[in-house]
């Protein structure tokens, strides 16, 4: 039977413990965001909307390491020297908040412009319903008009004059009122 020496046996590495110089592989949302150069509000946004992938652990949202990866926000190797945090990293804060400014301003005008498509489309819908009742009415009375045309046509033919447009002769009104059991 061989025996080995403690000396010889080298120390197991906790994959959740970095390295020298390395990210941690999960990172808590204050970690992310000084990682990322984000504000950790930003972060935890994130995580609510559903965009970061987490895992709770004892009540305590962690990201791993490769998640901030996929989604760009760890530019290169996931490494961080020491005293270089939060140097560098401010001229891509600044890059980001321009580009959020732009993005929220393109996505203003995206809604602005669908707003008023929306307006043209009723707009567009309403006329149409419009003209399709005009329409209809048209015929309703070109249709009308024909019936007159063959009443008046069959009562010439049978030797009858035209009545009066008001159904029949007018009647005289006397100014007096009369009125029944009223004496």
């Amino acid at each position: 039977m061989t025996t080995t020496s403690p000396a010889t046996i080298e120390p197991t590495e906790n994959p959740d413990e970095p390295r020298a110089g390395q990210l941690p592989r999960v990172l808590t949302a204050t970690e992310a965001a000084a990682a990322t150069g984000l504000t950790v509000r930003a972060i935890r946004r994130r995580l609510d909307r559903g965009t970061l992938q987490h895992v709770k652990r004892d009540g305590v949202r962690l990201i791993p390491r490769s998640e901030l990866e996929r989604h760009g926000l760890l530019g290169g190797p996931a490494t961080v020297e020491p005293d270089q945090r939060g140097r560098g990293s401010s001229d891509v804060a600044i890059v980001v908040r321009e580009l959020r400014l732009e993005l929220r301003a393109v996505v203003e005008r995206a809604t602005t412009a669908e707003g008023r498509a929306m307006v043209a489309e009723s707009a567009v819908e309403g006329a149409q319903l419009e003209v399709f009742q005009t329409r209809a009415e048209l015929l309703a009375a070109q249709e009308r008009m024909a019936d007159l045309e063959r009443q008046l046509e069959q009562g010439a033919a049978h030797g009858m004059q035209a009545l009066p447009a008001r159904g029949g002769p007018r009647r005289r009104w006397f100014g007096t009122r009369r009125t029944r059991g009223m004496d």
